[in-house]
């Protein structure tokens, strides 16, 4: 899984916000916070406090298409596969 398909499969659910549960989407929301964490524990990608999501996927488009994500990071992408009940992007 590239960075370009994490933000797709992010930008995708985050699009459909009204179609979900609110508690359903904060759960969402929750487990996008612990990939971010884990984006920045990696990569050293960090979201600054005011920052758009806009500028921070930027960030992430950046990197390399072929940078894959590691284990840990692409476990949290299949919880909220999971959570959202959408499938999650191939790689």
């Amino acid at each position: 899984m590239t960075l370009g398909q994490l933000r797709r499969f992010i930008t995708g659910i985050l699009e459909k916000e009204n179609q979900y549960p609110p508690a359903q989407f904060q759960q969402f929301l929750l487990f996008r916070d612990e990939l971010m964490m884990a984006l920045e524990n990696d990569l050293g990608i960090v979201k600054r406090p005011g920052e758009s999501f806009d500028s921070y996927y930027h960030k992430l488009d950046r990197y390399s298409s072929s940078w894959s994500l590691g284990y840990s990071t692409s476990q949290v992408v299949r919880k909220m596969s999971v959570l959202m009940d959408v499938p999650g992007p191939a790689g």
